[in-house]
């Protein structure tokens, strides 16, 4: 025979100052949007009228959960986390570039990232002061469109960078590097700052969208963000045991029509290495990883009483049908291009064998030439 009314109100718990309905205000900062994390206190009136119209009314208070906000009055309270929407990162500096939407970075050089974590609204979350730090909460991630192989591609060993420390909802560094070459992500992700509420009130295992409700109607735990992607690319190139023989190994290699699919050729032979700016081999610069074909320019003197009709032809033995050739030759400073191709590569290493041949016209007897190679690059 009792009609009860259950009202509730919600209060701030450090001033036990009844909060508005609607827009959530903190009274005691005055702004129109929720700060990071807040203790919540409930103020339940539970009045009890009879049919006489006669009432008596009692407070009931479901345990407290937290410090009283005053003495008379132990309100109970639930501890929750707000947390940012997203991370949002910008990539600058000296030493990077952008192509088709790309920033591109030598490797082992530094430039600056930063980072905003922004509301709902856009706007960059107040008191969100968290830091992460890497292997914790910043990592490097493959893009997808040119590689899905972290473990043969991909090395968290090779990033640097400082701790992001946020506050108000800003980080940045200035200090971040990679030693190695590819097409990567930097992650940020932060499940640190919900951890109030994890498992029970917000979804752990939640991944892409991470701000859409699931049946449950709970959001992702974690805050979450990717860079645009980036291309580390080598720095500089290095040939190491370089050696040019005549042919088998004698003193001289004769002139000959077709300079390189004849039998008579000398051999240019060295290894050409894809290096950072510490000159240190980049490893993914490689068949099975990002490894992409290089020009390759040789430089050479010549020594003869006759430049005539003569043609200095080369080719990488790995493809003999793409011969090219310098039909202009000069005493000094001639040059010759072909190339290192990225099938050849493994390790940031590719052993290279170049054929190179002197093409005359066999009919008309000519001075020799002294081929002089100064020069690979």
């Amino acid at each position: 025979n009792t009609n009860k009314d259950i009202y509730s109100t919600v209060v701030d718990s450090n001033t036990g100052i009844p909060l508005n309905t609607g827009v959530y205000t903190w009274v005691t900062h005055n702004t129109s949007y929720p700060y990071a994390s807040k203790k919540l206190g409930f103020d339940m009136n539970i009045t009890i009228k009879s049919s006489d119209g006669n009432y008596s009314e009692s407070k009931v208070y479901p345990g407290p959960d937290f410090n009283d906000y005053n003495a008379s009055a132990p309100y109970a309270g639930d501890l929750f986390s707000v947390r940012p929407k997203e991370f949002i990162m910008s990539l600058s500096g000296a030493n990077t570039t952008t192509s088709s939407g790309y920033t591109i970075v030598k490797a082992g050089k530094t430039f600056t990232v930063n980072v905003h974590a922004p509301d709902i609204n856009g706007s960059d979350s107040v008191d969100y002061n968290a830091s992460l730090v890497k292997g914790v909460g910043i990592s490097l991630g493959l893009d997808p469109t040119f590689s899905t192989d972290p473990t043969n591609c991909l090395s968290q060993n090779d990033l640097n960078i400082s701790n992001l420390n946020f506050s108000n909802g800003t980080a940045s560094t200035n200090s971040l590097t990679y030693k190695n070459v590819g097409v990567v992500k930097l992650v940020l992700k932060d499940v640190n700052w919900t951890a109030i509420d994890n498992p029970a009130d917000c979804n752990a295992s939640s991944i892409g969208d991470n701000n859409s409700s699931d049946a449950n109607g709970i959001i992702s735990c974690s805050t979450d963000g990717n860079s645009t992607s980036m291309v580390f690319e080598p720095d500089h190139f290095t040939y190491t045991n370089t050696n040019v023989a005549d042919f088998n190994g004698g003193n001289f290699t004769y002139m000959v029509l077709n300079p390189i699919n004849d039998s008579m050729f000398a051999k240019i032979t060295t290894t050409l290495e894809a290096r950072n700016s510490d000159d240190n081999i980049t490893s993914f610069f490689s068949n099975i990883c990002f490894a992409d074909d290089a020009n390759v320019n040789l430089t050479y003197d010549v020594q003869s009483k006759s430049l005539s009709d003569l043609n200095i032809s080369i080719a990488n033995e790995n493809n003999l049908t793409n011969i090219t050739s310098d039909a202009t030759v000069n005493t000094n400073g001639n040059s010759v291009l072909t190339s290192a191709y990225k099938n050849q590569f493994a390790g940031g290493a590719a052993p290279l064998t170049f054929r190179l041949a002197i093409e005359r016209n066999a009919t008309t007897a000519l001075q020799p030439a002294l081929i002089d190679p100064q020069n690979l690059k």
